[in-house]
């Protein structure tokens, strides 16, 4: 038996749109920003990632996780890179959709899409899975 093909990320992002943001959930019925990358990207791709805030020892934790990264030194973009910037002095993560928009968990609004173009406007970070990375 073949498995499913994987959706295209839109309607996985669709599926997603308004659920709430939970500190630390990676879904289904809520979501924190690094928590919906992980569940998109292994829903998209079919790879799975550690999540640096499961478990114990964070800062290892998260060392290891920004190794699977390559830091972009443009703003050219494709699906499923990482816009890094801070937002009251943590760090937080939108994830690109396609040319046109991103996808960010708001603490009030929950999972919603926004203009790629404002998004990279506050990125003070740019990072693409390496296993996303041809050469």
């Amino acid at each position: 038996m073949n498995a499913p093909a994987p959706k295209p990320l839109s309607a996985l992002i669709d599926e997603r749109l308004a659920k709430p943001f939970r500190w630390g959930s990676s879904g289904p019925d809520a979501y924190y920003c690094l928590g919906l990358f992980l569940d998109l990207f292994r829903q998209a791709t079919g790879i799975e990632l550690e999540d640096p805030f499961r478990g114990e020892d964070h800062v290892h934790r998260l060392a290891g996780f920004y190794r699977q990264f390559l830091e972009l030194p443009g703003r050219v973009t494709q699906p499923l890179d990482l816009l890094f910037y801070h937002r009251f002095g943590v760090e937080h993560v939108s994830i690109v959709e396609d040319a046109r928009w991103a996808v960010v968990v708001d603490d009030v609004a929950g999972v919603v899409r926004r203009r790629l173009a404002d998004e990279i406007a506050r990125t003070e970070k740019l990072y693409r899975p390496k296993a996303l990375v041809t050469t």
